[in-house]
């Protein structure tokens, strides 16, 4: 091989090597501006949920949340309530005592008496034993009777106190347990409502976290994914360019070791040439 022919090739091999090197380095890159750019995307896309995680209606708000909205002082009213005042119920007792003096019987002992004495007189016996016997046994039978009637009559007084004391037991009955029951049930519907919104709140708080911590997660995934990328594209553009430098370099070596060999039998053919002369 000439020395011309030796050098071209060589120089050849060398630029071809100078330019698949400048080729992975642009390639490369352009493989980390994606990657930065997908990077920096992704961060601008989860930066509102990181912050509303970590802000104030997050990790913020986490220490000052209570999930019972405050209800205890609901409970604390409601054990301080004053118990269900119910009224007495007084029926009294059924006492019966007959009236001698009761107007109705006097008067029909008047008349019992005057009806006997007329009779008796219009005999001639006014005064006589049977007269007066007639007017004992009619005493009895009136007494009887009498007696009967006025039982009844206080027994239907009794019966009627009886009913109108158990209704206005249950008016006041009724009363004091809507009063109670209206009461009590403020309180805990206030209980419940407080409960409710406490819980509502809470919940909110940890959604806003739970929302910043998978973006977070995502993020860091992000990133790890982009730092892995970036470190293979460029560990695969120094593989090139390491590969490419030994290229040129064998290139170079090769190149000089056909100067060399050409010089040698250059050298030979001169000292040949010589020697004939």
């Amino acid at each position: 091989m000439s020395v011309i022919s030796g050098t071209a090739a060589a120089s050849a091999q060398k630029r071809a090597s100078k330019t698949a090197a400048a080729a992975s380095t642009d390639a490369a890159e352009q493989s980390a501006a994606i990657q930065k750019y997908m990077f920096d995307k992704l961060q601008t896309i989860q930066e509102p949920y990181n912050r509303l995680g970590t802000g104030q209606q997050g990790i913020g708000a986490f220490a000052g949340a209570d999930p019972t909205g405050g209800s205890d002082r609901f409970m604390t009213q409601m054990e301080n309530m004053p118990g269900l005042d119910l009224p007495e119920l007084n029926l009294g007792e059924f006492n019966f005592a007959f009236n001698p003096d009761d107007p109705t019987y006097k008067y029909r002992q008047g008349e019992l008496t005057k009806t006997i004495d007329q009779a008796a007189a219009a005999r001639g016996n006014y005064n006589s034993r049977p007269t007066i016997n007639a007017q004992a046994e009619g005493n009895i039978a009136l007494t009887a009777d009498e007696s009967e009637k006025q039982f009844g009559r206080a027994l239907n007084t009794y019966s009627t106190n009886i009913g109108t004391a158990l209704s206005q037991f249950g008016a006041d009955y009724q009363g004091a347990t809507d009063t109670y029951n209206s009461g009590y049930g403020k309180m805990t519907d206030l209980y419940n409502m407080s409960m409710n919104t406490g819980a509502a709140d809470y919940n909110k708080v940890l959604d806003a976290i739970k929302i910043g911590a998978g973006a977070a997660g995502q993020t860091g995934s992000g990133a790890m994914a982009t730092g892995q990328g970036l470190s293979s594209t460029y560990g695969q553009l120094g593989n090139q360019l390491g590969n490419a430098a030994i290229g040129s370099g064998q290139a170079t070596s090769d190149m000089w070791g056909n100067i060399g060999a050409t010089n040698t039998s250059l050298a030979s053919l001169y000292a040949y040439l010589k020697y004939l002369k």
